[in-house]
């Protein structure tokens, strides 16, 4: 389980990695897809041969209701049926007492993102009116995709915790209607596969919002690639682990920021409201 967790859960038969799991993904069992609906089965994936085929009496399906109603109940005995049987509570308090808001620093500029179109019709109607959405859409983005260093990196003492959490990943600069998506980029950003639009991002406050620097990632990498042998076509997980760490030391709340960052990238950890997010255009062709 601990490996498991803390390991990279992608590509084990490319990293040559021993057969210790399998991997599913949701699927519609035919070639459309049904927005806004739970796929009614999980697939096995072997990602283009980078993952482990089935073998023998492994399973290749699930029925995906099958294996929630197996998590609800594991949940309802094991999780609700304990809270069930404690007392209330004679004593009432502010469990989470409202956060003071840290001042937005003005120096920093104009942040941008890339949204889906979920994204986009979220925020759409929530700015105009959030009572149309279900209660748990009405949030503008959350901060809680990419982490800045993947969990388990070797040789990460020396990097501050806060950059194992997962960030929505902001670049700096302006963006217009007329501003060309190819043209945008977030430093160290890569999951841009079904990312259409572009998002104009203005927080209120800096709570929960820090900056890394890209550049140092960057640098050391090449430092690492200029003593690697010809022969060799990859880096070690050491060395992708030294140059990612090399970024996660530089993390600092935005409030701190002092300026000087090569390649500065904003990660949000937090969820912004809709009057901090606005979708300026999209779709957009490559």
């Amino acid at each position: 389980k601990k490996k498991f967790m803390l390991s990279a859960k992608v590509n084990s038969k490319l990293n040559n990695q021993p057969r210790t799991y399998l991997k599913f993904k949701g699927s519609w069992g035919g070639p459309y897809i049904y927005p806004h609906n739970r796929a009614p089965y999980l697939v096995h994936d072997d990602d283009l041969g980078r993952e482990y085929e089935p073998v023998g009496n492994d399973p290749k399906r699930f029925n995906t209701d099958e294996v929630f109603s197996n998590i609800t109940k594991w949940l309802h005995d094991n999780v609700l049926n304990v809270i069930e049987k404690q007392p209330i509570s004679t004593k009432s308090g502010e469990v989470l007492p409202p956060e003071q808001p840290i001042p937005w620093p003005e120096m920093l500029g104009s942040l941008f993102t890339f949204g889906n179109w979920q994204d986009q019709e979220r925020i759409s109607k929530g700015r105009t009116d959030k009572s149309q959405l279900e209660a748990s859409e009405r949030y503008g983005m959350l901060g809680s995709g990419y982490r800045l260093v993947s969990l388990g990196t070797a040789d990460s003492g020396s990097v501050p915790e806060i950059a194992f959490e997962g960030f929505l990943w902001c670049g700096v600069g302006e963006v217009t209607p007329d501003t060309k998506m190819d043209t945008l980029s977030i430093p160290g950003y890569w999951g841009r596969d079904r990312e259409e639009y572009v998002i104009r991002v203005t927080p209120k406050s800096a709570n929960h919002i820090y900056i890394a620097d890209h550049a140092q990632y960057e640098k050391r990498r090449k430092e690492l690639s200029d003593k690697i042998d010809n022969d060799r076509e990859r880096f070690t997980d050491a060395e992708v682990s030294d140059f990612t760490c090399a970024r996660g030391r530089t993390i600092v709340p935005i409030s701190e920021y002092k300026g000087g960052y090569e390649k500065p990238v904003v990660l949000i950890n937090r969820e912004l409201a809709f009057d901090e997010v606005e979708v300026v255009s999209g779709p957009q062709k490559r």
